[in-house]
Formats: structure tokens, sequence, C-alpha cells
């Protein structure tokens, strides 16, 4: 199985390419929307509100669903502890990089412009460490908009044994049932905003825990 020819699946590479320039595009309308947003410009724009609240529905699902997709072909060149050593360079080393390099001069843009802190960034870094982001502090635990890389890193562990199943033979025969479910119009829409809904569920409910723990030992 491990030795089997790899075949680029572009049609993956471009629903991520896709699914990225959302994501940009969603980024960038968000200093003009209504409603909360680190950065706001002081003209806000209802036009721009509805293309955000548009562009917010597809990609992140999306995203789950192509790195599943990933992840199922990974395993057929990948021992399990491989993958999981894999996941650990590729998703969670880069996660933890992000939050003391990447999301610190957010932060602190953040607090210039909301007239929370004055002075420059080398001064406000050691004030990064105080507290938690979203309870009062600026430490950003869960990496601002690099919270997907964690949560696709806790799920790639928790869905592993799951994947592993599913490459056996009552495990593909599964696949098939499912495959040819998906075939049929609209079916896939419904599975992904289905997933959507539970997943937004679980990260929301994951997030409000840690919160609620963190308020209360802080």
């Amino acid at each position: 199985m491990r030795n089997s020819k790899k075949v680029r699946r572009y049609d993956i590479d471009w629903l991520r390419v896709m699914a990225t320039f959302q994501i940009f595009l969603l980024h960038v309308t968000g200093i003009f929307i209504y409603g909360w947003y680190p950065i706001k410009n002081n003209h806000l724009s209802l036009e721009m509100t509805t293309l955000a609240s548009f562009l917010a529905l597809w990609p992140m699902p999306l995203f789950f669903i192509l790195s599943g997709a990933g992840t199922y072909y990974a395993l057929v060149f990948r021992k399990p502890n491989q993958f999981i050593q894999e996941r650990i360079k590729r998703i969670l080393i880069p996660f933890i990089f992000g939050i003391f390099v990447i999301i610190p001069p957010q932060v602190y843009i953040e607090r210039l412009t909301n007239y929370q802190f004055s002075g420059n960034f080398l001064q406000f870094y050691p004030r990064y460490f105080e507290g938690i982001y979203g309870s009062g502090g600026n430490f950003s635990l869960f990496g601002h908009h690099l919270w997907y890389l964690i949560i696709l890193f806790i799920y790639s562990l928790i869905t592993l044994p799951l994947l592993i199943r599913l490459r056996k033979g009552t495990g593909k025969k599964t696949i098939s049932k499912l495959a040819t479910f998906f075939e049929k119009p609209g079916a896939f829409l419904l599975a992904e905003n289905i997933c959507a809904g539970a997943s937004g569920r679980i990260i929301f409910c994951f997030f409000m825990e840690a919160r609620a723990s963190i308020c209360q030992f802080s």
C-alpha cells in the first residue's frame, strides 16, 4: 500500500487556491464592516458587510474538508507515527512560531489604533505576555487568525484512528457508499453545511471553555 504511486490532485490544489483567495478577500473587507473587527476604517460600508457575510460562509468548511482529504491521501504513504511527527513539524511548530512572532505586531497595531497603548513595538512586546487576549490581556493564546492551525492539529489527532480504519476493507465499503451519496446534486453542499455547523459548535465550545478556565485562574 505504501509503495503506491503518488498522483498529484490538481483539483484539490485549485480548491485550496480559491479558498485562500476568498479568505484574503474576507480579511480585507473586515476593516470596512459593521460589527467587531480588530482594526476598523473610519468609514464603514453596508456593501462590504454584505460581501463579508457571504465570503464567510464557504472557505473554512472547505478548508476542513480539503484537510481531511489531504490527511486521507497522506496516510497512503505514511505510517501513523510518521503522520503525527509531520503534523507537529508542519502545523504545531508554525502555530507556536506565529503566536510569538507573527501575532504580536497585529496586537500592537490594534492597541495603537484603539488608543490602548502608546510607544514603539519593542516597548510593547514585553506587555504582549500580560494576560490573555479576549480576557483583558494581550497574549493571543489561540493565535488570532492562526486558530485554524491548532484546531486542525487537534482534529488530526482525534480523527487519525477513524481515517486509518476507513482505509481498511470495511472502511472502503463505507467510503464507496458515501461517494455514491455525494454524486447526487446538492449532497456535497448539504454535508458541508452540516459539518460546518457541527465544527462551529465544537470550536465555539472549545474557545469558551478555554476562556472560562483562563478567567477562573487569572
